[in-house]
């Protein structure tokens, strides 16, 4: 909820804002802060076959189609370190996708002697934030249009819905991407707008570049950065993500993989709101 007292007019638009600082930060340097239109997606017939034929080789490169597609739950264990005054704090994050379609992330960290956990959640039926005493608060079509686009960039759920009816895919054409040339397709699906960097020798998704917000608020281009392949389940999946904002290096989104599990069982209530199922 804004102060109303904390505002500022920009292109005939009223921004209200929660705090002094957030106002103050904003009116120096609006730029930083307002989204831009999305570029127009290339639509030639070439672009389009080279982007489908792209996607074709990253699928490939991971494992290929079969294995990709038989994929009914996907869970992946990661590390992450937040950055704040106080010091480094450690961060577990568990993503439990169940596919088609619905996805849990948990978030556990501990901070001044106490441990917190909160989680996401995303199903057709709704988004919700869970804290920790275990309240489903439904999110806005805004923080819900945040969360799809959060979990649709991921990059096993990126690929496996290479299918759906909404996604479209064209090349970029060859650009170097921290220091390594790569053959770009841009991957439109539903909310989800990316851009894949491949190693033109393998097909390997070597980075995965994307415009969002960085944890200032800040709208910028992100560049994930993907390292140390392993074999999981028939598949070849990255276990390090190295994130860059603008070109500056980014904890948030800078990861290391520390486990995937591939078709588990997963407890049905880990996807219903209303129970805060816990695993």
């Amino acid at each position: 909820m804004g102060n109303p007292a904390d505002y500022a007019v920009v292109d005939g638009k009223i921004y209200v804002f929660g705090t002094d600082d957030c106002h103050k930060k904003f009116v120096a340097a609006p730029a930083k802060y307002l989204e831009k239109p999305a570029q127009p997606m290339p639509s030639s017939g070439q672009d389009l076959q080279r982007g489908r034929a792209l996607i074709d080789k990253a699928v490939t490169a991971i494992g290929g189609g079969p294995a990709l597609d038989a994929i009914t739950t996907y869970v992946e264990t990661s590390s992450v370190v937040q950055k704040r005054p106080t010091g480094d704090v450690p961060v577990v994050l568990k993503t439990m996708w169940k596919f088609p379609g619905a996805v849990r992330a948990e978030r556990t960290m501990t901070a001044e002697g106490r441990t917190m956990t909160s989680a996401s959640l995303l199903t057709p039926a709704g988004a919700w934030f869970i804290g920790q005493s275990r309240r489903a608060f439904p999110q806005n079509p805004e923080g819900r249009k945040s969360t799809e686009q959060e979990f649709g960039r991921q990059l096993v759920p990126l690929l496996r819905g290479r299918h759906d009816a909404d996604f479209k895919a064209a090349s970029l054409g060859r650009a170097m991407v921290d220091g390594v040339e790569v053959d770009r397709v841009r991957v439109r699906n539903g909310v989800v707008d990316a851009t894949l960097g491949l190693e033109k020798a393998t097909g390997r998704v070597h980075s995965l570049t994307f415009t969002a917000r960085n944890r200032e608020g800040e709208v910028g281009e992100y560049v994930i950065v993907f390292a140390d392949p392993r074999d999981v389940s028939g598949l070849r999946l990255p276990f390090s993500q190295r994130a860059l904002f603008n070109g500056e290096p980014d904890t948030y989104l800078t990861r290391t993989i520390d486990a995937i599990t591939i078709n588990a069982p997963l407890d049905a209530a880990l996807f219903e709101p209303g129970t805060g199922g816990g695993q």
